[in-house]
């Protein structure tokens, strides 16, 4: 059985692509103190189809992660900054149907 699992996870498209991403976001969250289990989170009211989590406010290394839980894409103005994740820089935040962005803000 392992075998086989990590012959998928290495040729089958779609288990490669989701832990390829799982990978990538677990390498990204180990970089950032803002998510150590002591640091502080807050629920921040935004726009219903949000989830926005703020990690470590008023820190140098505050996040602010945000989860688009509908099909169709959000634009969060008063979020802007750097994606740490895929390092691409939002002014304003916009999420794709069902995406996420961990933003280092500006």
């Amino acid at each position: 059985m392992p075998d086989e699992l990590v012959e998928q996870l290495h040729h089958h498209p779609r288990r490669k692509a989701v832990f390829g991403g799982l990978a990538a976001m677990l390498e990204a969250r180990r970089g950032q103190s803002a998510f150590s289990p002591f640091g502080t989170q807050q629920v921040e009211e935004s726009d219903s189809r949000v989830l926005v989590l703020r990690r470590g406010a008023g820190t140098p290394d505050e996040l602010v992660c945000a989860t688009n839980v509908t099909g169709e894409p959000v634009v969060l103005e008063g979020i802007s900054g750097t994606d740490v994740i895929t390092g691409q820089h939002h002014r304003p935040l916009r999420l794709p149907a069902f995406g996420y962005a961990w933003v280092r803000p500006e």
